[in-house]
């Protein structure tokens, strides 16, 4: 005698969504700390290994933050980026400041003289009043979309020869965001992206050091480089036009179309396109790196726990340097102890763990998925493929379901139904309504779908 599988029941409230900043997410933990990103093939396949499309073949340790190197005749970057990307970019008709900005010698143009005069769409009627509703004192309604760029303005600029830079570019061009991420993961260190066009025989931002590393890779035309030594290793002060100077120059180079050049933190470096072409060229940073000193900053500021160490300096003390000498010492010594007590081991973890949650990966488009009706038929597979499912210690604990804005918690019971759900091929809501009581089963796929762990096909 055949007997009916038995449905799971269960309060749809134990079904909970938890919606993050991706800052605050790890959804790229399917593999084991410290170990790289699971980016699948067909990723990876959209931009190659990153880190050797910058320094081909060649051993990054022998040259990472020590001294600059060249690597050349790495090909072409025009799936990453190119100059036909920038005309887009600009008459796309939606690039807004600080996105772009454009330097002269050195020094940054106001933003005034290449912006839309009115900073209103194309055909707009000036001087007519807006129409809106005014309440307490405050218009209402649409507004007007501000700091747009003119791109006839910019392109007279650049002819008069300006330098234009394009910031941020992670946050608006793909394939510059999808290379910088995987270069990221590689190095880790979050990258950010920058991009810069000069006209031939022009400079640029003049010289100057920055505060993190970074690779530049020439796009087309050619530029011309010199790299000095740095005022002290690893400078901990922005430079300026009168301490970037007067150090020993240890390279002279000249970046044709398919180059690339890394300059470690703190070298000073200036560049001018040659006489004969523009220049195109597009940097990788890494974005704020941590040094061990922070580390260590912090992890002093976590001896806060002990009380001791919370006492405040006693009354007068200024005017009791032998006091405040010897408080000092006793805090010294506190703080030694402490260190020389640290896990070692754990504390490594942590920094791997931390590294992990630095640089989030932009997360899938779901509006499609959010605005579709679910039916019994209507068909669901696995949303990305950085979901990832765990279980609690015992059998009665929760199960988690982690993705790029969130996480789910069901019930142990719902292990089973989750794992179907998420094993790449596709379902229909209603295999789950037999196995689901039809409450339960609907709150779960809508819950599925608004962590972004499931959508429909």
């Amino acid at each position: 005698m055949h007997r009916e599988q038995t449905r799971i029941t269960a309060d749809p409230a134990e079904i909970t969504v938890e919606l993050a900043p991706l800052s605050e997410l790890d959804h790229r933990t399917a593999a084991a700390p410290g170990t790289a990103a699971p980016w699948d093939a067909a990723e990876w396949a959209l931009t190659g290994d990153p880190l050797s499309r910058l320094i081909g073949d060649a051993d990054l340790a022998s040259f990472w933050e020590r001294e600059p190197f060249v690597a050349r005749g790495l090909g072409s970057f025009d799936d990453v980026f190119s100059v036909d990307d920038v005309d887009e970019l600009l008459t796309g008709g939606g690039l807004r400041v600080p996105a772009l900005r454009l330097i002269s010698a050195g020094s940054t143009i106001p933003e005034y003289r290449y912006l839309r005069p009115d900073h209103r769409p194309p055909g707009a009627v000036r001087h007519r009043p807006r129409p809106g509703v005014v309440r307490d004192g405050k218009p209402e309604g649409p507004k007007p979309v501000e700091g747009l760029i003119d791109p006839v303005r910019v392109n007279q600029l650049v002819a008069a020869g300006a330098t234009l830079v394009l910031q941020g570019m992670r946050l608006y061009w793909r394939s510059v965001d999808r290379f910088s991420a995987h270069l990221g993961a590689q190095l880790g260190h979050p990258v950010h992206t920058n991009a810069y066009l000069t006209p031939m025989g022009a400079s640029g931002a003049g010289a100057h050091w920055d505060m993190h590393s970074v690779f530049v890779r020439q796009v087309s035309g050619a530029k011309r480089w010199t790299v000095a030594e740095p005022v002290e290793p690893w400078p901990r002060n922005l430079s300026t036009k009168a301490t970037a100077q007067g150090t020993r120059v240890v390279g002279d180079y000249v970046l044709e179309a398919g180059d690339c050049l890394y300059i470690p933190r703190g070298f000073i470096h200036d560049g001018w396109a040659v006489d004969d072409a523009p220049s195109a060229h597009i940097t990788f940073g890494l974005h704020d790196p941590t040094t061990w000193a922070d580390w260590f900053g912090e992890l002093v500021h976590e001896l806060a726990d002990d009380p001791r160490l919370r006492q405040i300096l006693p009354p007068r003390f200024a005017e009791h340097r032998d006091v405040v000498a010897e408080s000092l010492a006793v805090s010294r010594d506190l703080v030694v102890e402490a260190l020389q007590q640290m896990d070692v081991e754990g504390t490594a973890l942590r920094i791997i763990e931390d590294s992990q949650h630095s640089d989030p990966d932009r997360a899938p488009g779901r509006l499609r998925a959010l605005m579709t009706p679910l039916r019994p038929d209507t068909a669901l597979r696995i949303a990305d493929d950085r979901v990832v499912l765990a279980t609690g210690a015992a059998e009665s604990e929760p199960v988690t379901v982690t993705t790029s804005v969130g996480h789910l918690t069901a019930p142990a019971a719902f292990e089973g139904v989750l794992r179907r759900l998420l094993d790449g091929d596709e379902h229909t809501v209603g295999e789950f309504e037999r196995e689901v009581d039809d409450d339960t089963a609907r709150v779960l796929v809508e819950r599925l779908v608004t962590v972004g762990a499931v959508t429909p096909v």
